[in-house]
């Protein structure tokens, strides 16, 4: 546990299964390959993304209040919730979004 927050490896597949069930709330599993997933991830933060977190979970209640919209990137850090891991300024924000766009123009082809 990292404050308060179980960050076990899990390898019981039906403890995952029942994790990826609760997790798609009654939607059907995602048919997408992962390398469309990558693709739109590039397009996503390269065109359309315009600040924010990305959380892999909701960690909010346990945030202090943070205004987003002065940031352009912020990655929390799973295993220390609160701590930002991207490390972006808006000083590096054009040379980001254009490594992005960069990447998803290749793999579109």
């Amino acid at each position: 546990f990292v404050n308060g927050v179980d960050c076990r490896y899990c390898a019981d597949a039906s403890q995952i299964h029942a994790e990826m069930e609760y997790l798609r709330a009654g939607r059907p599993p995602n048919q997408e390959s992962s390398g469309l997933l990558l693709m739109e991830f590039f397009r996503y933060f390269g065109h359309e993304y315009r600040n924010g977190i990305i959380r892999i979970r909701d960690t909010r209640s346990q945030l202090p209040p943070f205004d987003e919209t002065g940031s352009y990137l912020v990655v929390d850090n799973p295993f220390e919730v609160g701590k930002d891991v991207a490390n972006v300024d808006g000083s590096q924000h054009d040379i980001i979004q254009k490594e992005l766009r960069r990447a998803w123009a290749l793999l579109k082809g």
